[in-house]
C-alpha cells in the first residue's frame, strides 16, 4: 500500500508534466505564412498576422477587431475565436484542439482561394503574388521567413568569409532568385548570411526577383543577361568578374571568393 500510495503523485507529476508539455508544444508549432493574405471586406488587410500549424491547420489574426480565426483546411471547416484568447500576435499560443468559439457563418473554397463570412465581415485568404522586380533584403525576409531561419543556421566557409572581407575596393554582387524557386530556397539563405558575416562596408547587393516564366523583370534579365535562376553575379570595380548559375561548384561563400581572387590576377 505505502508503495502505490507513495507512487500516485509522481504519476500524477509525470502525467501533469507530459500535459503541460503536449501544451507547450501545440502552442509552439505556429509558424509564419506568407503564402496566403488576407483580405478584410475586400481591403489588404496589410498587417494581418498568418501561420500555419499541425496537419496544415491555419490560424489568420486581423490587424483590427476581436477575433482571430482558426482555420482546418481539410475538415473545410473554420472558427473564430477572441483575439485574447489566441495569445499575442506574432506568436499565437493558442491550440487548436482546445479552442473554443463562434463557428463561421460561411466557409467556401474556390480554387486556392478561402473565403470565411464572420460578424457582418467577408475574410479571403488568396495566394501572396510572387516577388517581382527589385526588392529588399527586408521584402524578401518578410515574404520568405524560411530565407531568414536557413540564414540564421548557416556557418559559411570562414577563410572565404576573411577574404570577402578584406576586399578593399567596390564589390557589388547582383542577385537573381524566384520566391518560387526551390533551389533559390537553398542558396539565397546563404548568400546573405556571407554579406552579413563578411561586414564588409564596400560590398553591396542588389536582389531582383524573377518571375515563374523566367520574363521579368524584362529589362534587368536583358540587361545582365540572365537566363535562370539563381544567379549571382559578381563585379569588381563596375566590370562583371564571374558568376553563379543556379548551384555554386563548392558553396557560395567559396565561389564568391574565388571569382574576387580574379581581379589580383
Amino acid at each position: 500500500m505505502r508503495r502505490v500510495s507513495s507512487a500516485l503523485p509522481v504519476a500524477f507529476l509525470v502525467l501533469t508534466c507530459a500535459l503541460a508539455l503536449s501544451q507547450t508544444a501545440s502552442a509552439a508549432t505556429w509558424r509564419p505564412m506568407r503564402a496566403l493574405r488576407l483580405m478584410v471586406d475586400s481591403r489588404l488587410d496589410e498587417k494581418a498576422a498568418l501561420f500555419v500549424g499541425e496537419g496544415g491547420t491555419m490560424l489568420a489574426v486581423p490587424s483590427a477587431g476581436d477575433w482571430a480565426y482558426v482555420i482546418w483546411v481539410k475538415d473545410g471547416r473554420a472558427m473564430a475565436v477572441k483575439r485574447a484568447n489566441a495569445g499575442p500576435a506574432d506568436a499565437p499560443v493558442l491550440d487548436p484542439a482546445k479552442a473554443k468559439g463562434d463557428a463561421v457563418s460561411e466557409f467556401r473554397k474556390a480554387g486556392a482561394d478561402i473565403h470565411l463570412k464572420h460578424d457582418a465581415h467577408d475574410l479571403w485568404l488568396t495566394p501572396t503574388p510572387p516577388l517581382v522586380g527589385e526588392v529588399s533584403l527586408a521584402q524578401i525576409q518578410f515574404q520568405k521567413p524560411e530565407y531568414k531561419s536557413k540564414a540564421a543556421t548557416y556557418t559559411p566557409d570562414a577563410e572565404a568569409v576573411r577574404f570577402i572581407r578584406s576586399v578593399d575596393d567596390s564589390v557589388e554582387i547582383v542577385s537573381f532568385f524566384g520566391s518560387w524557386c526551390t533551389v533559390c530556397t537553398e542558396e539565397m539563405p546563404k548568400l546573405i548570411k556571407t554579406v552579413e558575416s563578411a561586414g564588409n562596408p564596400r560590398l553591396t547587393v542588389r536582389y531582383f526577383a524573377v518571375s515563374q516564366d523566367l520574363k521579368e523583370p524584362h529589362e534587368a534579365l536583358k540587361k545582365y543577361g540572365v537566363s535562370a535562376t539563381p544567379s549571382v553575379l559578381v563585379f569588381y570595380r563596375g566590370r562583371e568578374l564571374g558568376r553563379i548559375v543556379e548551384h555554386p561548384e563548392k558553396t557560395v561563400e567559396t565561389d564568391i571568393a574565388s571569382i574576387l581572387k580574379r581581379a589580383q590576377d
